[in-house]
């Protein structure tokens, strides 16, 4: 399927499909990934704090604290990808 094109910018039309090496157009998508990665700030590349986006756990402390009444530190707080990966990291801290 053929872009919208838009200035410099490439628009493609997403469907549900199974994706393959057949219907994925890879050359122009390692393109725009390595424009796209050039034109990021360094810090993209960087490995931030292993305990989520300091902003994100200040937002979530004062929610906590607004909502619920609970005063907790950003220090306290730990963002993770889901409940399993939370769970795995508790029973580890206990043993």
């Amino acid at each position: 399927m053929a872009p919208f094109i838009f200035g410099n910018l490439a628009f493609y039309t997403i469907i549900r499909t199974q994706l393959t090496s057949l219907t994925v157009p890879r050359k122009e998508w390692a393109k725009y990934l390595k424009i796209a990665a050039g034109d990021s700030p360094g810090i993209l590349l960087d490995y931030e704090d292993i305990r989520g986006e300091e902003q994100l756990r200040s937002e979530i402390s004062v929610y906590l604290h607004r909502t619920r009444g609970m005063r907790c530190s950003i220090g306290q707080i730990m963002i993770v990808s889901g409940s399993s990966e939370g769970f795995a990291l508790i029973a580890k801290a206990m043993l």
